[in-house]
């Protein structure tokens, strides 16, 4: 009943990493991911009901251009990993399903992990006890009694700092402080082993060259991860002009597609 009331929508489903868990690695984040054997069986299922699409082909059939299909679903994955393609890229092409991935311009150009994975390494790499952080007026602890108490303190601070600063202009700068405060305290850092990590490394400008294709199409996620809806005249316009630009010459094809990140938008 629900497929046939919206039959004539297309759903987008959205992922971010999917690195194969049985990688080599040093560390496990706390940022749960989607695993290759568990997509594989997601898309399964999926496919018995609905007909994958590429999103492009997904906006030429809401614009009129192509014809519409029944039950349609898009595959997008934000943030650029590795992990899409290096991981997940043989799952989709076993189920035919056509993918776009998002790059967050920036951290692929100076090879930067994600600031929520330096964070999350951060974490792990220090005892975060005993060091209360001043987020927007509010006192904040990350609790250090266990793997699950340290994953529920993350995903808290990631909330309360996303909503004391809903300008990035204050937030990169407050996120960074914190983060850098960990990284010293233990002497380690992501970024020193973030080009052989699974869970965090970001395809570079060569392998996104070779994968894509009309089954692997890459958009624009801003040049720095930005909250679009907060921006406005020239920042707006870097974020999104300098993105589409940078992936269309490192790349030479057209960038055509966006994902907003944090689903902010205006």
């Amino acid at each position: 009943a629900w497929r046939r009331l919206h039959r004539n929508d297309i759903v987008i489903l959205m992922l971010h990493g999917t690195a194969d868990p049985k990688r080599p690695s040093l560390w496990s984040p706390l940022r749960p991911q989607f695993p290759p054997g568990y997509i594989d069986w997601c898309l399964e299922v999926i496919g018995r009901h609905y007909r994958f699409v590429s999103l492009h082909d997904a906006v030429e059939i809401l614009k009129g251009n192509k014809p519409p299909v029944e039950n349609g679903v898009s595959v997008t994955l934000d943030d650029g990993y590795r992990s899409n393609v290096a991981d997940a890229l043989p799952v989709f092409e076993k189920h035919g399903v056509p993918i776009t991935v998002f790059l967050p311009v920036t951290n692929v150009e100076t090879r930067m992990p994600m600031w929520f994975d330096r964070l999350d390494y951060a974490l792990q790499a220090s005892d975060p006890g005993g060091r209360s952080f001043d987020i927007g007026g509010e006192a904040f602890e990350f609790s250090g009694n266990g793997r699950d108490a340290l994953a529920a303190s993350y995903s808290r601070f990631r909330a309360l700092i996303k909503g004391r600063y809903a300008d990035d202009r204050e937030f990169y700068p407050k996120m960074e402080e914190v983060i850098t405060y960990l990284e010293r305290r233990s002497g380690r850092s992501l970024t020193d082993i973030f080009e052989d990590d699974p869970w965090s490394a970001l395809l570079d400008w060569e392998e996104i060259r070779k994968h894509q294709g009309e089954r692997v199409r890459f958009g624009s996620h801003t040049m720095d991860h930005c909250r679009v809806g907060g921006l406005d005249g020239e920042a707006l316009r870097r974020q999104l002009s300098e993105s589409k630009k940078t992936i269309e010459d490192r790349t030479g094809r057209p960038c055509d597609l966006i994902a907003y990140p944090n689903g902010d938008w205006s």
